[in-house]
């Protein structure tokens, strides 16, 4: 492990950016998702940097609103980061939402990750609202009872405003993610029994295996019907590739309501924290640690970097990064 400050981590993955070519703002806007990743001990962190999940595409054209009524706007990305578009699209929905109560805002077109999506929940609660969000990606899951890869990771996030901090939770419908499998193969590391299938369809703890066949659903077949619907959602609704097989071509979903939007707003956050703390307070399975709130171990594990200013990461993924960077 190396121990950098956050300033020296900042510097690095904007050079490392910089490296990839992309535009000042863009630059920004990426360092910040990955970084807020990267802090929360989330697999999609500075991995994306190393897999070159962050390059520009050549052929990238403007980011164009192609349909907007009061609640609802549609955005073609024509290629952009994933991330870039997100923050876009967050931005209208936001928009909406303070006008009309409700934004949804459809997006098709990315050709990159867009990262952790709490980042961008996570901003719509600090503004006040409650937000949902659906992202669909290459394919690389298997349906319940079946070995073939054909749903993507499909991520979804929300967060909702309490009295205190916002409640976030990001996380993949797949039993393991993608980068996660990338970075055990770096770290020459098994992953848990029962994640994934080799492209014969037989079980794996090989990350690299696994990487060339498919990744189970979490939670078996409630799971996989979860990332049924994420699929539905981000693909045929929002205009998005089935299977992700055009260019990688995904599409994402985003809702943002206000918390008044039937008339109980100024109660709606006493009531959330209400039940957050009864959720805390409750009786622990015996032998068991207390019960944590969704998303809270990696706020803590975010205050703890910040507290600190520094953060130990592992030597041989900083000496890469560099090296891009150097390029």
């Amino acid at each position: 492990m190396i121990e950098l400050t956050l300033k020296e981590l900042d510097d690095l993955v904007i050079n490392a950016l910089t490296s990839f070519g992309l535009t000042h703002n863009d630059m920004r806007i990426v360092a910040d998702v990955l970084l807020w990743a990267e802090l929360r001990g989330n697999s999609q962190g500075l991995g994306k940097i190393l897999a070159r999940a962050v390059v520009p595409h050549p052929d990238a054209g403007e980011i164009v609103v192609t349909r907007r009524s009061a609640v609802v706007t549609q955005i073609e990305a024509n290629l952009n980061l994933g991330m870039v578009v997100m923050d876009r699209a967050v931005d209208e929905a936001i928009r909406s939402a303070r006008s009309n109560g409700i934004g949804v805002v459809g997006t098709r077109g990315t050709t990159t990750s867009t990262g952790a999506i709490g980042y961008f929940s996570e901003r719509a609660a600090n503004a006040g609202f409650l937000c949902m969000i659906y992202g669909g990606t290459p394919k690389a899951v298997a349906p319940f009872g079946s070995v073939d890869a054909i749903f993507g990771t499909n991520p979804i996030s929300f967060a909702i405003p309490t009295t205190d901090k916002p409640l976030v939770v990001d996380m993949g419908t797949s039993a393991e993610t993608w980068f996660g499998l990338l970075q055990a193969e770096r770290l020459a590391e098994s992953i848990k029994p029962n994640l994934a299938f080799d492209s014969d369809g037989i079980s794996t703890t090989n990350p690299g295996a696994a990487l060339r066949g498919a990744i189970r659903a979490f939670g078996g077949a409630k799971g996989s019907a979860l990332a049924l619907l994420i699929e539905i959602l981000a693909g045929p609704l929002a205009g998005g590739a089935i299977f992700n097989d055009a260019e990688h071509q995904s599409g994402n979903v985003l809702i943002v309501l206000d918390p008044d939007l039937f008339g109980f707003g100024d109660s709606f956050c006493t009531r959330v924290t209400a039940l957050i703390d009864s959720i805390r307070s409750s009786s622990p399975i015996p032998g068991g640690a207390p019960p944590l709130i969704p998303g809270e171990s990696s706020r803590k594990t975010f205050e703890r970097a910040q507290s600190s200013g520094r953060i130990a990461l592992d030597k041989a993924l900083i000496e890469s990064i560099r090296a891009i960077s150097a390029k």
